[in-house]
């Protein structure tokens, strides 16, 4: 995670300098609990598929946690891009390819 001048790198997309101003992409893959889901529209359809989400969601308790992002439980699934102005505003940008490139030049934790 990007937190100090020691840890700027140039952009992902052309290799140049970031400059004063810049994004930062952080991408991980999440997934949906099916549990959770069918929990959920069983729960939908015994209130009759008219109850608010919110309710439906405090009578179903897998709800909570229906959706896990692994970046946020395994930093390591987490990839995070550093895009200049330009590239960003300017340019295409083939994010799989992006993920790829900076996953390959990232040393094992």
């Amino acid at each position: 995670m990007i937190q100090k001048l020691s840890d700027l790198r140039p952009c992902d997309a052309c290799q140049g300098p970031v400059g004063m101003q810049f994004y930062v992409l952080r991408m991980s893959l999440a997934f949906v609990r099916r549990r959770a889901v069918e929990e959920f529209l069983g729960m939908s359809m015994f209130f009759g598929g008219k109850a608010p989400v919110s309710l439906v969601e405090n009578f179903a308790p897998a709800a909570a946690d229906a959706i896990v992002v692994a970046g946020d439980t395994e930093p390591s699934l987490l990839t995070e891009l550093l895009i200049c102005n330009s590239c960003f505003l300017d340019r295409p940008i083939d994010l799989a390819h992006l993920m790829e490139r900076r996953n390959a030049t990232e040393p094992e934790a």
